[in-house]
């Protein structure tokens, strides 16, 4: 149930993320690669973003997520750029797909 309850929270999240992906906390529109400037990832190595099977390391790359300003503008981008690796706005590979192929499922 557990389990059940956080995959909901992530899609709740993911959701979320992609309404509010062009608006800063103050709800101003953001373009282009302005919110990378804001990013929490960027005080991280990069290389904590990109997990290879190591769910530990991709856990503590979604918690930098958490508390980032403008993941849901990160999430967006992965999503829109088709960045199929590596942790964005707070999901990682496997949640993207999974978030993508339920948004093309509602299309139908």
């Amino acid at each position: 149930r557990a389990r059940l309850r956080r995959e909901q929270q992530e899609r709740d999240i993911a959701h979320a993320a992609l309404k509010l992906a062009e608006l800063d906390l103050h709800g101003n529109q953001m373009s282009g690669l302005n919110w990378r400037v804001a990013a929490r990832c960027g005080a991280h190595d990069p290389e904590l973003f990109y997990p290879i099977n190591d769910p530990k390391q991709e856990q503590e790359a979604k918690e930098v997520c958490k508390t980032c300003t403008v993941s849901a503008q990160c999430l967006a981008e992965a999503i829109e750029d088709g960045i199929d690796t590596g942790v964005w706005g707070g999901l990682g590979e496997r949640d993207r797909r999974a978030l993508l192929r339920r948004r093309a499922s509602r299309r139908f």
